[in-house]
């Protein structure tokens, strides 16, 4: 996916409606996460997304780039923009992808709705 790809799919007015954000304490990640449902969008693999920095938030009129989506996959999850620029170290995002890895299947159960945000959060284990 493309950076104006990505951003076009952000404008879709039900974007935020099917995210969760989970705060940098819950999870053990130096950025905020956010775990997403389907809700039946056939192009879009199983992901969730994470802050493209350390910081604690998104702000009104932050770029496209801010959130960065990175696959749910249980062995090696990959970001998902082919041009992204990444404002975090190499070590912050494999600590992500190790975290994707050990939550896998909460993340999958939450991506599949066949567990709601409440429910996912419980079942996350920090990394």
């Amino acid at each position: 996916m493309t950076q104006e790809e990505w951003k076009i799919e952000q404008e879709d007015d039900d974007f935020m409606f099917r995210l969760g954000n989970l705060s940098k304490h819950r999870t053990g990640l130096s950025v905020v996460v956010w775990i997403e449902a389907n809700m039946g969008m056939k192009h879009v693999s199983p992901r969730m997304l994470f802050s493209n920095s350390t910081g604690s938030c998104l702000r009104p009129g932050d770029s496209a780039d801010s959130l960065i989506p990175v696959s749910l996959d249980p062995e090696n999850p990959k970001v998902l923009l082919d041009d992204a620029v990444l404002n975090i170290s190499t070590l912050e995002l494999e600590a992500i992808k190790r975290w994707i890895v050990k939550n896998y299947r909460p993340l999958m159960r939450h991506w599949n709705m066949e567990i709601d945000t409440y429910e996912a959060i419980r079942e996350l284990q920090r990394l």
